[in-house]
């Protein structure tokens, strides 16, 4: 992370499910969700350097200026307040939902806490 060729789509959550037999649905649907995310947001920004999307006012300069060919992706998912021992299923479950993308693209895919996250200044501390 900082990485000057390093590309990263980062979603952040306050919560999310478990894969409990009471809850193997919306932890599925929670899997889907955030994995149509990062997939959104990649093609997105691609179409954007492509230059197929005309809306990408909001892009700095930098992105364009990415070694492509080079660059390492990475798919971050932030939760806030999850235990460690939790972010494991939510990373293998997204791995395997995201395997293809990783597979063709080289990606990665991290989930942490805001802990962790916090460490390498991937979001800010919010105090109550």
């Amino acid at each position: 992370m900082k990485n000057e060729n390093e590309l990263d789509f980062i979603e952040a959550k306050s919560s999310s499910s478990r894969p409990t037999k009471e809850n193997y649905i919306r932890f599925n649907e929670f899997i889907d969700e955030i994995s149509d995310k990062f997939i959104h947001s990649f093609n997105l920004f691609y179409s954007a350097i492509l230059k197929r999307n005309k809306d990408y006012g909001e892009l700095s300069s930098n992105f364009f200026e990415l070694d492509n060919s080079r660059v390492k992706l990475k798919f971050i998912l932030v939760i806030r307040g999850h235990e460690i021992e939790w972010l494991l299923p939510i990373s293998d479950a997204l791995k395997k939902k995201l395997s293809y993308q990783n597979t063709i693209w080289r990606s990665e895919v991290i989930v942490m806490n805001d802990s962790i996250a916090n460490r390498y200044d991937l979001v800010k501390n919010i105090v109550k």
